[in-house]
């Protein structure tokens, strides 16, 4: 079972709310709903930025286990350990819709969606 941060969970509590507000279309109920609501939205971009570039470098570090696997035989230890290293950051990355690295120029970006 999956558990959402408290902070998730503010934040999806917030954008309901700011959709109730802005389909009120009242300008003075959207500028207030800002003035109140707006660092806590600030600060959620702020760590999902963060986020971002950590999961990007998991995934970018995927070369790297590619490379440690074409140098490693097939029957050692090493080998293993390297394959589920390069596995999970292929799986992470088909999830989020990322491109998967592959040689060291690589670098992982969103798939287009057409």
């Amino acid at each position: 079972m999956t558990t959402v941060p408290p902070e998730s969970q503010a934040v999806s509590t917030l954008a309901n709310h700011a959709r109730a507000v802005f389909a009120d279309g009242s300008a003075r109920a959207v500028y207030a709903w800002i003035l109140e609501h707006g660092e806590t939205l600030l600060a959620a971009a702020d760590r999902l930025t963060e986020v971002t570039s950590e999961v990007e470098s998991f995934v970018n570090a995927r070369v790297e286990y590619v490379n440690a696997l074409r140098n490693s035989s097939g029957d050692s230890a090493d080998y293993h350990r390297w394959t589920g290293g390069a596995e999970a950051r292929r799986e992470l990355a088909e999830r989020l819709g990322w491109t998967v690295p592959y040689e060291y120029t690589d670098r992982t970006a969103p798939k287009d969606k057409s």
